[in-house]
């Protein structure tokens, strides 16, 4: 996974800053979404200054991206102020854009907490994974989940190989990466994307 996030900066000088990337595989050929985000908000976040992190963005999956091919990511600074920084971002394939971005960063300051409380009495990861062991899989479900970076665990049960006659319209997973991905606060966020 980290070496998907290691992007190259190209020295090639335009109006844009231009990186390229190489995709992680995937069964059915296509890269995976949240891959080419993961890669758009790092490269973006590199264009600006270390004290910046992003605060909003919106992406737009355009086309399937091949994941046999790299990448190709292109960051135009369309603004710096004192406190943000505004960054449109476009993935391409064979000169094609998959991707569309436009995010911005801010200053990092102390300001208002928004975030939901810790759900309770939802079981630990460990237990939901010794209850998963055993249990027959999808075979494409048990590829992605060996094969992927990220390991995830849905609390009230497979969803995909052995779904329920009726759900709740929300679901809770446990997910973290399957190796140390180290200390970058940045490689974090793109993770999280």
């Amino acid at each position: 996974m980290l070496t998907v996030l290691n992007l190259s900066s190209s020295d090639a000088r335009t109006t844009e800053d231009i990186f390229t990337g190489s995709s992680h595989p995937m069964p059915t050929g296509r890269i995976f979404g949240g891959q080419v985000l993961a890669q758009a908000i790092i490269a973006a976040e590199r264009t600006t200054d270390d004290d910046r992190v992003p605060h909003s963005m919106h992406g737009y999956f355009l086309r399937p991206g091949d994941a046999s091919q790299g990448l190709t990511i292109s960051v135009d600074r369309i603004h710096d102020g004192r406190s943000f920084s505004t960054r449109r971002t476009q993935a391409f394939q064979g000169g094609v854009p998959i991707f569309s971005m436009i995010a911005s960063f801010e200053r990092e300051d102390v300001g208002l907490d928004h975030h939901a409380p810790a759900p309770e009495g939802v079981a630990p990861p460990e237990e939901l994974l010794a209850r998963r062991d055993g249990h027959p899989v999808h075979p494409l479900s048990a590829r992605l989940l060996e094969e992927s970076p990220i390991e995830s665990v849905h609390v009230d049960g497979d969803v995909y190989s052995r779904p329920a006659e009726s759900r709740e319209p929300r679901q809770a997973v446990w997910m973290r990466t399957r190796r140390p991905i180290g200390d970058d606060p940045a490689i974090h966020r793109a993770v999280l994307a």
